[in-house]
């Protein structure tokens, strides 16, 4: 990470700020949460709380100066009108003087699976720079960029958004040299309407990435006439993935240890085990090749197999683990309609000698849709699993769903306060049980419940 000079600051922050204090000499790292922050850092005071109450809390663990909308007597402070805006330019400024290869993800679903996979195969070539958890919207992205150092080949940035404009601020702003969409599903509906506006937004991405770049896109995706269109009208190259596509992967064989088969691109075919779950990372894995094409077109076939080989998961999403003799799959980072339904077809498709159960929380951010989006997962959970347990506003319309399905699944609508208990007392030795649901419903908090 190469630190900020006074000078670097004001150049990155142009004409939109008043200095007060003496400038700095030592040159400094950006720190925006005091909790973490070090001695001689420079402390970005962000939106919410009282903001002389935190410089005086990063002044006390050795701030060397800040930025604040508002005056500071305690620190040399660069005043602006808006904190985030100064932080996305100090960022902006990082990328400019660290001109390294990069490729950013977005898409509805599996965009941190796949950035996670594009992470591990460029990281055969080199120290790679790859976006921490989630943080991926206007905040999290520029934390990422002001990592980038000369010590890094390459970088991987994950792009979220919930409403038009957003990803292409962060394009813009990241400016990547190639970009992955991995598909176009309905979460964030709420906000957009609908697929096609999801469509055009995740679409934007294309507006930051040079004339002459390449984006990798999902073939089999509906949109994928609408996407393509969109980046060649930039004059963009379009590499596709997925059944049909540039890139391919077709699995021959599904186990515990993750995802047997073979991965087919433009420049020959190579015999793989990936160690993921679920069918549906195909798709994913699909994308992570495509786009390491994308950014470095020459790379060979078998860093692609090195990398996709050695990846490796983010908390909370298909983490496999052991509790009452039975085999827990936590996947609760994140739900919308498209990977609820991937994650019940990895369910239901899992060898298990004993029951197949699921633990669902509340689907977020779908709007008007809700009612209907929680019934079709029911009913498809109902269809082949021996019990469901539901938690959350929509516990209801999964009831309903599970019912409609007429399979007898035991369905069991749990409260906050005795979630936990009723799937100790229900679960035996060798089920198999799925928590899903998304991070507002902390589903993970009831497994950690089970094992004390």
């Amino acid at each position: 990470m190469r630190k900020f000079t006074h000078k670097d600051i004001e150049e990155a922050l142009g004409q939109g700020f008043e200095f007060q204090g003496i400038p700095p000499t030592e040159a400094m790292e950006v720190c925006v949460d005091t909790r973490i922050l070090k001695e001689g850092d420079l402390f970005v005071g962000l939106k919410g709380g009282d903001k002389l109450e935190i410089a005086a809390k990063a002044a006390e663990k050795g701030a060397r100066a800040c930025v604040l909308s508002c005056e500071c007597g305690l620190l040399p402070c660069y005043r602006v009108v808006d904190t985030v805006k100064a932080l996305q330019d100090l960022a902006a400024y990082q990328r400019a003087r660290v001109q390294i290869p990069m490729v950013a993800v977005t898409g509805s679903c599996g965009k941190t699976t796949t950035k996670n996979m594009l992470g591990s195969i460029l990281g055969t070539l080199g120290e790679t720079l790859v976006t921490k958890g989630n943080l991926n919207n206007e905040i999290g992205l520029p934390l990422t960029l002001l990592r980038l150092g000369e010590e890094y080949s390459c970088a991987v940035v994950e792009m979220g958004m919930n409403h038009k404009g957003e990803i292409l601020a962060l394009s813009r702003l990241a400016r990547p040299e190639a970009a992955v969409i991995t598909n176009i599903g309905s979460a964030h509906i709420e906000f957009l309407g609908s697929r096609e506006n999801i469509a055009e937004a995740k679409g934007e991405i294309f507006r930051g990435v040079p004339p002459c770049g390449r984006v990798a896109l999902p073939f089999e995706c509906d949109f994928f006439e609408k996407l393509s269109g969109m980046a060649k009208h930039l004059g963009l190259e379009v590499i596709s993935f997925g059944k049909g596509g540039d890139v391919e992967f077709r699995i021959t064989k599904e186990s515990g240890e993750g995802l047997r088969g073979e991965l087919t691109t433009p420049a020959g075919k190579a015999e793989m085990t990936v160690p993921v779950l679920g069918g549906y990372n195909a798709l994913n894995i699909a994308a992570a090749a495509a786009g390491s094409l994308a950014l470095i077109p020459d790379i060979p076939l078998e860093n692609l197999k090195k990398g996709l080989e050695s990846v490796q998961g983010e908390r909370l999403r298909n983490e496999i683990h052991r509790a009452l003799g039975a085999t827990f799959i936590l996947d609760c980072y994140n739900a919308n309609p498209d990977s609820l339904s991937a994650s019940l077809g990895m369910l239901k498709d899992m060898p298990c000698e004993g029951r197949k159960i699921a633990f669902l929380g509340d689907m977020l951010e779908i709007g008007e849709k809700a009612r209907e989006a929680h019934y079709a997962a029911g009913e498809k959970a109902g269809e082949f699993l021996d019990a469901l347990f539901v938690i959350g506003e929509n516990a209801e319309h999964y009831l309903a769903g599970a019912k409609a399905a007429g399979k007898g699944c035991f369905v069991e609508v749990c409260q906050i306060d005795d979630a936990a208990e009723k799937l100790a007392e229900y679960i035996k030795k060798d089920d198999l049980v799925l928590f899903k649901g998304s991070r507002a419903n902390k589903l993970e908090d009831y497994f950690f419940a089970l094992e004390k």
